[in-house]
């Protein structure tokens, strides 16, 4: 998986198994820790299941000394009606457009864990415009989403246990 990063060209971590389990978000844990040091300006984390974009962008903003980032209804310069929809997309774009600029030229490793399945291709596709140019691993139950293919991603499956690895795992964690 450390060969695959690149910037610029996300690197998802799947596994074909009906529940979590399989050790996506370890993995991606213990690469973030064992790959620090080439990212200098940091780690960004974003937990798909619980993860609101805006909220997201927001607090990603703040940790690179940012913006304030476009408080909920601070469309500057919008001067035509909008519907709350919307606004509501306005102002996602544009910390989206913030947060891809605040990034800009920074050596960052982000990861965007716990992806289920197409539905959360959506929330996927913001965040990666907002880390364009930044290296990005995506942790999935599935191995192809539209706002991946997009960006070229490259997919790592991770195969399910046997039975023995699985027993030996249990007896290494849990003791005879």
């Amino acid at each position: 998986v450390a060969r695959a990063l690149a910037p610029g060209r996300p690197v998802i971590i799947h596994g074909r198994a009906p529940v979590g389990g399989l050790g996506k978000t370890e993995l991606a844990i213990r690469l973030a820790h064992q790959l620090r040091e080439q990212f200098a300006d940091g780690v960004l984390w974003a937990n798909i299941p619980t993860t609101r974009p805006a909220d997201t962008l927001a607090n990603w903003a703040r940790g690179y000394g940012g913006l304030g980032l476009l408080g909920h209804g601070d469309l500057r310069f919008e001067f035509r009606p909008l519907s709350i929809e919307e606004r509501r997309i306005a102002e996602v774009d544009a910390r989206v457009d913030a947060v891809r600029e605040q990034l800009r030229g920074k050596r960052i490793l982000a990861v965007l864990d716990g992806v289920v399945d197409e539905r959360d291709d959506a929330q996927i596709a913001l965040l990666i415009r907002a880390l364009r140019g930044c290296t990005v691993i995506v942790t999935s139950r599935v191995m192809r989403l539209p706002a991946l293919d997009a960006e070229r991603a490259r997919a790592i499956e991770l195969p399910p246990m046997t039975e023995d690895e699985a027993g030996d795992l249990f007896a290494r964690i849990a003791g005879r």
